[in-house]
């Protein structure tokens, strides 16, 4: 009987699979999902849990994955998704200034009052959203420029959102990749330089292939990224529990995340005025 009870007591816990992306190192697969995974099983006394796996799909295929149950949950630059989000470019403007913790907590209460209703999530439950620290312009060795107007015709790697038009406005010939490809195509000279929060730097080493770091008030831009889980990723989980799951979700949430991006702009600035 005891043997029984012990089965049913472990058959019972829900373990939440995290699509997730960028180096095992970074501190978004780091920091943030020991984070969640600790908030999660201290709120429900162990019976909800996560377990992060990498390579399930690209970060332009994440929501796709989420929405037909390939993984519980997952998050992903907004900007990999030309033309469906909107509203999320509004914290992307340049020149914003502030923390991405305050950046962050402000993102997730205007979606909950203002943007929820234009539905650009459709398909997958919005569960967190995250702003990265202000953008810097990261040029290779020879990049060195003394103005913007110098960028024109640069091939410049580049993400979608206001990134994109930012690149744009400033002239630049854009070559769209991700973020986890750029110290590749800057070292194999695909690329003259990339636009990029400071706290990739030290994560990807990008200090060793763009050295020439440059800045404005506020950041060329910021970057929104959603986080999101499938719709029925809470099923068998008793009423109880998915209250306690649902008071982290959202604003905490989004709040711990922001956290993680303003340690990283610590870290990526510390390494670059020591490296670059």
């Amino acid at each position: 009987m005891l043997g029984g009870a012990v089965s049913m007591a472990f058959s019972a816990d829900k373990v939440l699979k995290v699509a997730s992306w960028l180096p095992t190192t970074h501190d978004l697969n780091a920091s943030l999902w020991p984070t969640v995974k600790k908030e999660l099983e201290a709120r429900t006394d162990g019976r909800v849990s996560i377990e992060v796996e990498y390579g399930l799909a690209p970060p332009n295929g994440l929501l796709e994955l989420i929405e037909y149950g390939g993984a519980d949950l997952a998050w992903t630059f907004n900007g990999y998704f030309p033309g469906r989000f909107t509203t999320t470019k509004l914290i992307e403007l340049p020149g914003l200034p502030g923390s991405s913790e305050a950046a962050s907590y402000a993102h997730w209460k205007a979606h909950e009052k203002y943007f929820a209703k234009a539905n650009e999530f459709e398909g997958v439950e919005l569960v967190g959203l995250m702003v990265h620290s202000p953008a810097f312009l990261l040029m290779n060795k020879a990049g060195a420029i003394n103005s913007l107007s110098e960028l024109k015709g640069r091939k410049m790697r580049i993400a979608g959102g206001v990134a994109a038009e930012v690149g744009e406005a400033l002239g630049v010939s854009p070559v769209v990749v991700p973020a986890s490809k750029s110290y590749e195509v800057i070292s194999g000279a695909m690329v003259d330089g990339t636009f990029l929060p400071m706290g990739t730097v030290a994560l990807m080493r990008l200090h060793e292939v763009a050295p020439n770091a440059y800045s404005v008030p506020g950041g060329f831009y910021r970057g929104s990224f959603g986080i999101f889980m499938n719709p029925e990723a809470l099923d068998g989980v008793s009423e109880a529990d998915k209250k306690a799951v649902y008071e982290y979700f959202g604003e905490k949430l989004s709040v711990d995340a922001g956290k993680v991006w303003d340690q990283l702009y610590k870290n990526g600035l510390k390494t670059f005025k020591e490296n670059g």
